[in-house]
């Protein structure tokens, strides 16, 4: 599946199965639900001009940044307060290990270790070493990734370091069932991100 596609089946996931109840937690479902989604197709790094790829990613990280550092001066949730009042060795470390795999998942062939069970267990590892109460979030959205590109034509590594590829052979990648899953995807993302935020003022 595309780009797009994963991105609102992260958070739609995320939202769905998490059930966030508080304004901080629905930030993070929302965030890490949409990095867990995406970060798979890191890999498609190698494929591109490393340096507009690269110019990309940065500017990604910078506007994301940039969109927490707004949403905690406006409605307050305690982003930052939660970071800064949490970071020590053990969070360094889980930051550091998160950017190490991220590159390995950038440099390697795509559809192989950044769509394995292995590099979806150590970058969640690495996320709950940085910030535990994210982590299941991110699990879920890399989850949904995965379980979207099985349904694909082409093999992922699901087993990786094992050679042989997995896939169910359902559908193109780019084709309409890709234009169906983001329209459905997007629907029920901002179905259950505005049932979470109703749900803070009535419960």
């Amino acid at each position: 599946m595309m780009g797009k596609t994963h991105l609102v089946c992260g958070i739609a996931s995320a939202m769905a199965f998490t059930k966030p109840d508080t304004p901080l937690k629905i930030v993070g479902a929302i965030t890490m639900g949409a990095l867990g989604g995406l970060i798979s197709d890191t890999d498609l790094f190698s494929k591109h001009s490393h340096s507009n790829r690269l110019g990309q990613i940065i500017s990604g990280i910078i506007i994301f940044l940039v969109a927490l550092a707004i949403i905690d001066m406006i409605f307050s949730p305690g982003i930052f307060t939660y970071i800064f009042a949490h970071t020590g060795l053990f969070q360094v470390v889980g930051v550091i290990g998160f950017l190490v795999l991220s590159v390995l998942c950038m440099i390697a062939e795509h559809r192989k270790f950044s769509h394995s069970i292995l590099a979806g267990l150590l970058l969640t590892l690495t996320v709950y070493m940085t910030c535990p109460a994210v982590a299941l979030y991110f699990l879920v959205g890399f989850t949904s990734h995965i379980v979207l590109d099985l349904l694909n034509k082409r093999p992922i590594r699901l087993f990786f370091p094992m050679k042989k590829g997995v896939c169910f052979k359902l559908c193109h990648a780019n084709g309409q069932a890709n234009e169906a899953f983001f329209v459905v995807g997007l629907i029920l993302a901002v179905l259950f991100t505005v049932i979470r935020i109703v749900s803070l003022f009535f419960v």
